[in-house]
C-alpha cells in the first residue's frame, strides 16, 4: 500500500497552541495524525520549529514545518513509491532530506507527523491495532498493559506555581491489573486536591479560567426564575481590543431540564472562589 498523497495544515492543540497536523492517503483512505507540542524542552532534544512571528500566535505559528512536508517531503515519499510499511525508510529518508542534527531544517514536528500518520497506515495495512504494530516495529513479542502513571501536581514551565518540581506522580505499582489500577490512581488523586484544599485553601488546588461546570446560586438578573443552574461552557472567544471574554454558554435548569442559551461577558482575570469563577462580579448576563 503506497503513499498516494501526503497534506499538512496548521491546527490548533488542546491547549490552543499551533501544531502540525498530517493527512496522508493509500488506496485504503485517509490517515490523520497530529504532533504534540510540550510546554518544556531539554537542550539536547530534537528542534520544534515555529515561525517566531510574534505578530501570529505569539510567535508559536508553525507554518514553518508545514511548507517543506507540502513543497519537499510528500513529493519525494510520493515519487518514491514507498509502501506505508516501510516506517524506518522513510523515517531514514525524512532526516536524511533534512540533514541537520536536531532536525532544525523541516522541523521535527514536521518529520514527526508524517511518520505518525504512515504508522497509522502500516497498521491497518497489517491489520492490526496501532500499539500491536508499534510494538513490532520496536521488536516487543510480548504485548501487555503499562502502570499507568498519574500526573497529580504540575509546576516549574507547566504551572504558575513557584515549584522546582515539575511533575509529580503516582504509579500503582501493587496494582494486580490494570482495571485495579485505574481507581487506585483516581481515588489518590481527588482525595490529594482534598488534602491540599484543606491545608492551603482552595486557590491551592489550581483554577480554571472556565471550569466545565459550575453550579450558581444566585438567580440571574434576566429573573428567568432559574434558581440554580448548571453552567457548561462550549464556546469562548476574546475580541481584539476588549476587556472582556464572551462566552457563550448553555444554562440548565435541574428543576425544569430545559436548556437555554446565555451570552456573558466576563472580566478577563484568574477565576477563584468557591464556584471557580471571578473574584470580580459578573457585569452582564442575559
Amino acid at each position: 500500500m503506497s503513499i498516494l498523497k501526503i497534506h499538512a495544515r496548521e491546527i490548533f492543540d488542546s491547549c490552543g497552541n499551533p501544531t502540525v497536523e498530517v493527512d496522508l492517503f493509500t488506496s485504503e483512505g485517509l490517515f490523520r495524525a497530529a504532533v504534540p507540542s510540550g510546554a518544556s524542552t531539554g537542550i539536547y532534544e530534537v528542534l520544534e520549529l515555529q515561525d517566531n512571528d510574534k505578530t501570529r500566535y505569539m510567535g508559536k505559528g508553525v507554518s514553518k514545518p508545514v511548507e517543506p512536508i507540502n513543497k519537499t517531503i510528500a513529493p519525494v515519499l510520493v515519487s518514491k513509491k514507498l509502501n506505508v510499511t516501510e516506517q524506518e525508510k522513510i523515517d531514514k529518508l525524512m532526516i536524511e532530506m533534512d540533514g541537520t542534527e536536531n532536525k532544525s531544517k523541516f522541523g521535527a514536528n514536521a518529520i514527526l507527523g508524517v511518520s505518525l500518520a504512515a504508522c497509522k497506515a502500516s497498521a491497518v495495512e497489517k491489520g492490526v491495532p496501532l500499539y500491536h504494530h508499534i510494538a513490532d516495529l520496536s521488536g516487543n513479542s510480548k504485548v501487555i498493559l503499562p502502570v499507568p502513571v498519574f500526573n497529580v501536581i504540575i509546576g516549574s514551565s507547566h504551572a504558575v506555581t513557584k515549584l522546582a518540581m515539575q511533575e509529580f506522580m503516582v504509579l500503582p505499582v501493587g496494582a494486580a491489573n490494570f482495571r485495579e489500577a485505574m481507581p487506585i490512581g483516581a481515588e489518590v488523586y481527588h482525595n490529594l486536591k482534598n488534602v491540599i484544599k484543606e491545608k492551603y485553601g482552595k486557590d491551592a488546588t489550581g483554577a480554571r479560567l472556565l471550569p466545565t461546570s459550575w453550579r450558581i446560586k444566585k438567580r440571574p438578573p434576566s429573573s428567568s426564575g432559574l434558581e440554580s443552574m448548571t453552567w457548561n461552557s462550549s464556546f469562548s472567544t476574546t475580541p481584539p481590543g476588549t476587556s472582556h471574554l464572551t462566552v457563550w454558554l448553555t444554562c440548565t435548569s435541574p428543576s425544569s431540564k430545559t436548556t437555554q442559551w446565555c451570552l456573558l461577558k466576563i472580566p478577563l482575570t484568574r477565576m477563584t472562589g468557591e464556584l471557580g469563577r471571578s473574584s470580580r462580579p459578573v457585569q452582564e448576563s442575559r
